[in-house]
């Protein structure tokens, strides 16, 4: 049987924009710092990470966090959407 859709309030497609919009932040940047790290070997970023660092370029944990920004809707649409790309990629890989 088949779960029921969260419904969307005004609210939740605001905090889905600016969810979207953060992410898009942050992608500017480490777009950025990937071109960088062509030129350099990877040593740009290993070095604006910081890694054990206080403060650092992380933009993976960045998105992580703002993934918990999205309306309960969306964050089930998106574990939908991996639940289905997992699945075919386990078609393909019995080929």
């Amino acid at each position: 049987m088949a779960r029921s859709r969260p419904g969307r309030s005004a609210t939740d497609y605001v905090r889905d924009a600016a969810a979207w919009a953060a992410k898009g932040a942050v992608a500017v940047p480490e777009a950025v710092v990937g071109l960088a790290d062509i030129a350099t070997g990877g040593r740009a970023g290993k070095l604006l990470e910081n890694e054990g660092g206080a403060v650092g370029f992380r933009p993976k944990q960045a998105r992580e966090a703002i993934n918990e920004w999205h309306s309960d809707a969306t964050k089930e649409a998106q574990r939908k959407f991996q639940e289905a790309e997992e699945s075919g990629r386990q078609v393909q890989g019995r080929r």
